[in-house]
């Protein structure tokens, strides 16, 4: 059997009813043969807009969410991350080593100290012996070799930036941390972490 369809409305064209299953014109959305009625289906308009929608929420929303849980997943790693320094000198001890270093001004705060302290513990722990002067400025690092001939300005410019020591003697059973905040001057702040 070949149909036609004889109006040019989409209303009027002949569809298969589900019901009884004959080709009909569904008029005002009934079945003329057996009174079925039609439901009416869209034509697809709402399922674009449903993906659309959601490639625009994925494009534009997720993006946002990564970034501000990447933001506050640094926050949290924060306490975790290592105090960069630069080794201005340094000469072995038997079965050990000694260090100058400088950490940037940046990094000198009573918790940054601390984990300094406790980075050069794990960065240590193959060493039998020890020794790291910690100094906030290259200059006063330096000077740390004349200390007996400073005058009393630079002796003082040395003083505030020595920062903190750290030593360590295993056969002695030894290993401490201490640091200044404010420098060595500075009594009132002071700290010490012993292993």
């Amino acid at each position: 059997m070949i149909t036609t369809n004889i109006h040019s409305s989409s209303q009027n064209r002949l569809i298969r009813c589900k019901s009884c299953g004959r080709d009909v014109i569904f008029a005002r959305g009934v079945c003329p043969k057996c009174g079925s009625v039609r439901k009416k289906t869209g034509s697809g308009c709402l399922k674009y807009f449903l993906i659309i929608t959601f490639i625009a929420f994925a494009s534009i929303i997720l993006p946002v969410i990564v970034i501000l849980s990447s933001e506050h997943s640094k926050k949290q790693n924060a306490d975790t991350d290592t105090i960069p320094y630069k080794v201005v000198r340094e000469w072995h001890v038997n079965e050990g080593r000694c260090q100058v270093i400088i950490v940037a001004p940046e990094q000198v705060s009573q918790s940054k100290l601390r984990r300094l302290g406790e980075q050069l513990h794990q960065e240590r722990q193959n060493d039998k012996r020890a020794f790291v002067y910690i100094y906030s400025d290259e200059r006063a690092a330096r000077l740390r070799e004349e200390h007996s001939k400073l005058s009393a300005t630079d002796e003082a410019f040395h003083d505030n930036n020595f920062i903190g020591e750290y030593s360590k003697n295993s056969p002695m059973n030894h290993e401490e941390y201490s640091y200044y905040p404010f420098g060595v001057r500075a009594k009132d702040d002071f700290y010490q972490i012993k292993w």
